[in-house]
C-alpha cells in the first residue's frame, strides 16, 4: 500500500489526476490510499507526524506556491518523493532545489503520467530503506541503512559508523554484507562504505563526506570503482 496525497486547490484536476492513479493502480494491480487537500497550508500542519510516500503538489496555489510548500516539507521530510502537478515546464525547474523527482504539465495526460508512476514506483523500491538490527553489548540495536555511512572491522569487532554515532558489534564484514542494500560496496578487506555518503573519486581512493579518504587496494579497485560508476550511472 502507498500513501500517495495530492495538493492541489483545482477540484477537476484533483478528480482527473485521482483517475489516472486509480486507473494505473488497477492495471499495475497495486494498492493506492489517496488523500486530497485543496489547502495548501491545512497540509503542512496536518502533515507533520504523518507519512506519505508520494505527494503531487501544484505548484500556482494560493498563500503559498509549491516550491515554497516544498521546502518547508523537505524540513520535516527528506524522503518523501514530490512530484510538481504545474500548467508551465519552467516552473518544474526550481524542483532541483528541493530534490523533487519530477513533474507533470497540466492537462495531465494518462501516457505520461504511467510512465511518471513506474519511474517512482521503481525510486522507491530502490531508496527503501534497510531496517538492521545488531546485537551489541548494550542488547539488540536498530538503525536504518539510510543512516549508515561505512563499516570498518577492529579486531574482533564491526564498528558501524551512522549519523547518530558508532555501533559495536561482534560480527563478521560476510555477515554484514548479507544485510546490507545495493548501494553498500566493499572497498578493502576491513572497510565497507554506503555510496551514498562518497563525495570524492580518485585512481585508488574515496572520501566520504564525513571526511575520510579510504585507500583501495589494487586488488579490489577494478571491481569496486566498476561498481561505483555503475551505481553513479557513468557506465
Amino acid at each position: 500500500m502507498l500513501n500517495v496525497t495530492i495538493v492541489d486547490d483545482q477540484l477537476q484536476d484533483y478528480k482527473s489526476l485521482k483517475e489516472y492513479l486509480l486507473r494505473f493502480a488497477k492495471e499495475e494491480q497495486i494498492q493506492l490510499n489517496i488523500s486530497w487537500y485543496s489547502d495548501a497550508l491545512l497540509f503542512y500542519d496536518e502533515y507533520k507526524g504523518k507519512n506519505s510516500d508520494i505527494v503531487f503538489m501544484d505548484v500556482e496555489m494560493p498563500h503559498i506556491d509549491g516550491i515554497e510548500l516544498a521546502k518547508k516539507l523537505r524540513q520535516i521530510d527528506e524522503k518523501v518523493v514530490i512530484i510538481f502537478i504545474t500548467n508551465m515546464a519552467q516552473y518544474a525547474i526550481k524542483g532541483y532545489e528541493v530534490n523533487a523527482l519530477d513533474y507533470v504539465l497540466k492537462p495531465i495526460h494518462y501516457g505520461r503520467l504511467s510512465a511518471l508512476m513506474r519511474k517512482t514506483l521503481n525510486h522507491i523500491e530502490k531508496n527503501q530503506d534497510a531496517e538492521i538490527w545488531l546485537k551489541t553489548a548494550m542488547g539488540n540495536e536498530k538503525f536504518y541503512g539510510s543512516d549508515l555511512i561505512y563499516i570498518e572491522v577492529r579486531g574482533h569487532l564491526v564498528v558501524y559508523h551512522t549519523l547518530k554515532g558508532d555501533i559495536e558489534a561482534w560480527s563478521s564484514l560476510k555477515e554484514v554484507s548479507e544485510k546490507l542494500p545495493d548501494n553498500f560496496f566493499r572497498c578493502s578487506n576491513k572497510i565497507i562504505v554506503n555510496c551514498k555518503y562518497i563525495k570524492l573519486s580518485g585512481k585508488d581512493f574515496i572520501e566520504l563526506t564525513n571526511g575520510l579518504r579510504v585507500t583501495v587496494p589494487r586488488s579490489r579497485q577494478k571491481e569496486f570503482f566498476s561498481q561505483l560508476n555503475q551505481y553513479m550511472g557513468i557506465e
